[in-house]
């Protein structure tokens, strides 16, 4: 498996105790406190929502999204997923450090992390315009199982709406100061 073998090279090159140590030494949670979810109007978007029982977080990073929407209660775990392992790596680690369920699956697709009934991406603006349309096409293929959340900077907010017309979908558009989430799919 091409992630785990990229994974085991990131944990032989990288010091863990170390990172570790210097997360312990500033005695903060990664995720917890740093107002990631609220970039784009997530909380918004999600102000009324039920708790789901997985939520997948597409392009996860580090894993702040997903591990504030398991800690918050609004998901009982996360399957989070990315091209770089180690951003999966430090999920993996800000998950166990926050005690909450999330896992990491390697992947380019979208539906790699299998249906779930509450999607949400922070759209990543520096691939090009066929990978943009493949991607967009994958997170919107996830709208048959669940909700999709997409969170796009407010300058793009018309090309990723163009997405979502093609795909035949429909949804909403929760404006932040910044940002935009694209409210798509199952409610």
């Amino acid at each position: 498996d091409r992630h785990a073998e990229q994974v085991q090279l990131v944990r032989d090159a990288v010091d863990r105790d170390r990172v570790e140590r210097g997360i312990r030494h500033h005695d903060q949670r990664v995720a917890l406190g740093c107002g990631v979810t609220l970039v784009g109007g997530l909380d918004v978007a999600l102000e009324h929502a039920s708790p789901v029982m997985t939520v997948a977080d597409i392009g996860t990073g580090y894993g702040p999204i997903a591990v504030e929407l398991v800690h918050r209660g609004l998901a009982d775990r996360a399957v989070a997923t990315d091209v770089d392992s180690v951003a999966l790596w430090l999920a993996d680690l800000n998950a166990r450090r926050n005690r909450v369920e999330v896992e990491s699956v390697w992947g380019e697709d979208p539906l790699v992390a299998g249906p779930t009934e509450l999607t949400v991406c922070n759209v990543p603006t520096h691939i090009d315009a066929a990978h943009t349309a493949k991607f967009m096409d994958g997170l919107l293929a996830r709208t048959r199982s669940g909700r999709l959340l997409a969170v796009v900077h407010r300058s793009l907010e018309l090309r990723y709406l163009e997405h979502v017309r093609r795909a035949g979908a429909s949804g909403r558009v929760h404006r932040g100061q910044r940002h935009v989430v694209l409210d798509v799919g199952v409610r």
